[in-house]
């Protein structure tokens, strides 16, 4: 069985055996058990983690494994180089430690062989478990790579297969070992060495041993490249500290020397001028004597060499300093000219050679200020800035070109080099270009009179305080809201300005807090001007340090006067609104983006029976059920699309059916976005039932012909596609048209019709789709077209065949869209309108004769419906008389209607009417008018129709003026025209001779609504 433990990250591996396997019986230290080799194991592995101390610690180890294992010889190669000679051994005698030291191969001029891996190439069996060059196949190698043998006298001869197939030779067979045991010592992947243990005797060995001792060699290897790591580390730090040291040492050495070098150069100096003086004395005085001294002064002489050396090695190091210096350096002689500069100074210039600037002089070229020549002669420093112009130097002729910035800015600093003589020697100039400074000190000038040109000319107040309250400083506006001077207001406290319920509220309480966070925004206060006029303000409040005053506080004012004023009108505003909200009688409500209702008022409350907050948040779908709000939704859909829409419409609320006018609009934000809808619902249910409704039983008129025709305005009620009515002008279309109306899905909403005939050409396009506000000429305000006002209900176009091409293109897309565009418009507007076309004309003819567009036609011609003339149903006159007398006698407030006897109603029936209708009604709305209500009297007109000729009978006006008259004639006379013109305006205006104009507007006057 096999287990693993882990120890500090490093592996160890036991083999738990029995001991007889172990160690074998017939050999020394049979005693040896399991017990006893996991401790030996353990005290090896434990000696190489926690005291490993190089070869000391390898000796001791295999003493251990000596003593243990009572092997004859046991030892240890390590790598030095590409060679891996003994480290440490036990046991094996001097010679073979010496034959066997090196495993590396060398040719015949001492060369190492290697492989083909460019590796030494090592002989021996060490050198093939060194190598890894083993195969497991073999009985004498191990999986983890180690050679074993307890035969080694017949495993290893000369016509063994080890050694015929590595060709190693072993000296432990030819010293007599016969059990050998070589195990590599890996650390990772690299081997680090060889354990080799040897004994005369055989079957020393064992697989187990084997085992144990190549995780020994695994934990020898770790512990040799650990060591070596922290070896290699405490000699590579001990190899920086020795270069510092020794750095450090001749930097001392170096000072040391300078300055004694100076000081001999001095000592030189002297010396050489007093022998100089000694020399010149003993020529005078002592000539003889020259001969005698002339060996001391070559010793003089001699020194005096050394000495000038050990000067120039001096000049020579200082020069280095010089040229390698950051700074500018320029040397002048005692007359102010440049004799050398170094390559700081010339790249500060601009220049490469410093011949190019050889001969400047200090005092000219370098702009010393009068009052610092001064003070070079006396011997002191100066220090001064200057502006270096380029240019102007390239025009003095200094330089031949100059840098690109022009001019920069320098800091000189002179200092004289000593005096000689009651003169200076020469001066020693340092140069610096500050130009970046200078350009960021400007930046920070500028930055700053910026910042008080802002806070001068701010549109807002600004004024700084003190921790005291005391104003500091005040901008324009601040003065100019106020109303007071500058002298005023600084050095005052900043409540003299503030009533004293802002006084107290911000001492008390704002400024406290204040000055330990920092900040405020955001505070009310209010300001009394100079005017005694009380000022609402909103303040906003920093901590800043100046370097004046230190911290002080900088305060934003603004004025919020106006403001809060508009936030009360807007408060009343809401009241008011509210007011108007709560109190109307309509249903008002608000529904949001989701068709929601968020806002309904009491009326709307009272009307549906629950409290607001019951239905706030439902759809009308919820309210009305699912038919009932389908309209509603198809509505409020158009209208968050930007269309205000007007109808009226019936839904059911708590199972009765109610009708409204509703009038909704979109709701807009304050940035013109649509955010809802506005609805106001007036309940017109009441009204709508006093009404007077068009007959709808066909079974009340006999004719068949009008039954068939009422029988098929049934059919077209179920539906809202598009009716067109064909009949004679007069028939009753439009009658037919209201039982259509009446009778669908849409009776609650409005009905309007025109006469397409009566309206200008240039009208009737404002008239069917409104107009926009300066549309044309005299369009004052947007007007609501025929076709809008029909929102919800149906739009009757009688005579459709009247309009004009480009109108009749324009209805056509309205029909395939339902959508229009007012005159001047630029919007689409969806409309929900039914419509119902009329007309006398045969509109194919007219399609055939290019007046009548045939996609129209197609577009209308869905269902038709043919009026029968009245000449046609003759035995319906005495019903259609009865209904006729019936409304013209609510009209007159007739308190009742005269009898009809039999021979007038014959005169009726057999009557042709070519005006249909239309005279019929007339005809019986003139014999009520003439009737002294004791009986009707009739009076139909006279004459053939077909003939050209045309009579009209007028008795002496009773109670009517002649205008009465004229206006009955020429309405007569204009209808008979349109009769024989069939229905040609043009035609019937040339009969007439008259305009079409004026044929236009005696229809218009003469003619009642219901006739057209």
């Amino acid at each position: 069985m096999e287990n693993i433990r882990t120890d500090r990250g490093r592996r160890a591996r036991f083999i738990e055996t029995d001991a007889s396997s172990l160690f074998p019986r017939k050999q020394p230290g049979n005693g040896k058990n399991w017990q006893e080799a996991q401790e030996f194991s353990l005290r090896i592995l434990n000696t190489l983690n926690q005291r490993f101390t190089g070869p000391a610690t390898l000796r001791e180890i295999l003493g251990e494994i000596r003593e243990f294992t009572g092997l004859e010889a046991v030892g240890i190669r390590l790598r030095s180089g590409e060679d891996y000679p003994y480290y440490a051994t036990i046991g094996f005698p001097d010679d073979f430690i010496a034959a066997e030291n090196s495993l590396c191969s060398r040719d015949s001029n001492g060369e190492l062989v290697r492989d083909f891996s460019g590796n030494a190439a090592l002989k021996c069996m060490c050198g093939h478990i060194i190598r890894g060059r083993f195969d497991p196949s073999q009985p004498f190698f191990s999986d983890g790579g180690s050679f074993w043998t307890n035969r080694a006298s017949q495993s290893v001869t000369p016509d063994s297969k080890i050694e015929r197939k590595d060709g190693a030779k072993n000296l432990c067979v030819w010293k007599g070992f016969e059990s050998v045991l070589l195990v590599p010592l890996k650390s990772g992947n690299e081997t680090v060495g060889l354990l080799q243990l040897s004994d005369s005797m055989v079957d020393r060995f064992t697989l187990e041993m084997v085992q144990l001792f190549e995780l020994i060699a695994t934990g020898i290897g770790m512990a040799l490249s650990r060591n070596a790591a922290q070896e290699a580390l405490v000699q590579a730090k001990d190899r920086f500290a020795a270069e510092v040291a020794e750095r450090t040492r001749e930097l001392i050495e170096s000072n040391r020397q300078l300055k004694q070098e100076i000081a001999e150069r001095q000592a030189a100096e002297e010396r050489l001028i007093l022998a100089q003086d000694g020399l010149e004395r003993r020529i005078e005085h002592r000539t003889a004597e020259l001969m005698a001294s002339n060996e001391t002064l070559v010793l003089e002489i001699n020194e005096h060499k050394l000495t000038t050396e050990a000067l120039r090695e001096s000049e020579e190091r200082f020069r280095t300093i010089y040229e390698e210096s950051p700074i500018g350096i320029e040397l002048f002689d005692s007359d102010g000219q440049l004799i050398g500069a170094n390559r700081a100074c010339l790249e500060i210039f601009g220049v490469t050679d410093v011949s190019d600037v050889l001969g400047f002089n200090l005092f000219d070229d370098r702009n010393v200020p009068d009052g610092q020549k001064a003070k070079l002669s006396n011997g002191e420093t100066v220090r001064y800035e200057i502006c270096f112009d380029f240019a102007e130097a390239v025009r003095k002729g200094l330089y031949k070109t100059y840098k690109s910035e022009g001019r920069i800015f320098l800091d000189v600093l002179i200092s004289p080099l000593g005096i000689h003589e009651h003169k200076l020697k020469g001066y020693l100039v340092q140069v610096q270009d500050v130009t970046e400074q200078k350009r960021a000190e400007e930046a920070l000038r500028m930055s700053e009179a910026r910042f008080r040109e802002i806070y001068e000319n701010a549109p807002v107040m600004i004024h700084s305080i003190n921790p005291e309250g005391t104003i500091l400083n005040v901008n324009r506006k601040w003065l100019e809201e106020l109303g007071y001077s500058r002298e005023e207001a600084i050095g005052r406290p900043v409540d003299f300005i503030m009533t004293p319920e802002s006084a107290w509220h911000a001492f008390q309480e704002v400024l406290p807090e204040f000055w330990n966070q920092g900040k405020i925004s955001d505070v009310s206060y209010q300001y009394v001007t100079k005017q005694q006029n009380v000022m609402d303000i909103l303040l906003d409040s920093r901590v800043i340090h100046d370097p004046v005053w230190g911290d002080i506080s900088l305060s934003v004012i603004r004025d919020v006067t106006d403001h809060k004023r508009a936030e009360e009108e807007l408060l009343r505003s809401e009241q008011r609104f509210r007011a108007v909200f709560e109190s109307a009688r309509d249903c008002i409500y608000v529904k949001d983006q989701s068709l929601r209702y968020t806002h309904a008022n009491p009326a709307m409350e009272k009307l549906m029976g629950i409290r607001a907050d019951r239905f706030l948040g439902m759809r009308d779908e919820d309210l009305y059920g699912e038919e009932g709000g389908k309209h509603l939704r198809e509505v409020d859909l158009r209208v968050l699309q930007g269309q205000s829409i007007e109808e009226e419409h019936s839904r059911p609320i708590h199972g009765v059916q109610f009708v409204f006018h509703d009038i909704k609009v979109p709701l807009l934000n304050s940035e013109g976005e649509i955010i809802g809808i506005c609805g106001v619902s007036r309940n017109v249910t009441e009204r709508k039932k006093i009404q007077p409704e068009a007959r709808t039983i066909a079974q009340e008129y006999p004719s068949v012909s009008m039954q068939a025709a009422l029988s098929k305005a049934h059919y077209a009620a179920a539906t809202d596609s598009i009716v067109l009515l064909l009949g004679e002008s007069g028939s009753g279309k439009d009658y037919l048209a209201r039982v259509i109306h009446a009778n669908s899905k849409r009776s609650n909403g409005p009905f309007f019709g025109i006469n397409c005939a009566a309206i200008p050409p240039e009208l009737a396009e404002s008239e069917l789709f409104g107009h926009e506000a300066g549309a044309f000429t005299g369009a004052r305000g947007r007007k609501r077209g025929l076709l809008e006002l029909a929102e919800g209900g149906t739009l009757l176009l009688n005579e459709i065949g009247e309009l004009p091409l480009y109108l009749q293109s324009k209805l056509l897309t309205f029909l395939d869209s339902k959508s229009l565009l007012r005159v001047g418009g630029e919007k689409q507007i969806q409309v929900n309108a039914r419509l119902i076309a009329a007309t006398h004309r045969n509109l194919e003819k007219e399609v055939d004769a290019g007046r009548f567009l045939k996609p129209l036609f197609y577009r209308l011609n869905v269902f038709a419906i043919e009026v029968p003339p009245l000449r046609e149903r003759s035995e319906d006159i005495p019903i259609l008389m009865e209904e006729i007398m019936s409304q013209l006698a609510s009209e007159m407030q007739l308190t009742e209607v005269p009898p009809v006897d039999s021979s007038a109603l014959v005169a009726l029936c057999n009557y042709h009417w070519p005006g249909n209708v239309r005279e019929f009604r007339n005809v019986l709305e003139r014999a009520l008018i003439l009737s002294d209500m004791s009986r009707l009297k009739l009076g139909l007109p006279n004459g053939d129709y077909n003939s050209q000729g045309w009579t009209y009978n007028v008795k002496f006006p009773e109670g009517r003026t002649l205008e009465e008259i004229t206006d009955e004639i020429t309405e007569s006379l204009c209808f008979e025209a349109l009769r024989r013109s069939r229905g040609n305006k043009k035609l019937a205006a040339q009969l007439l001779g008259i305009s079409r104009f004026s044929l236009y507007r005696h229809l218009r006057d003469s003619e009642p609504s219901a006739k057209l």
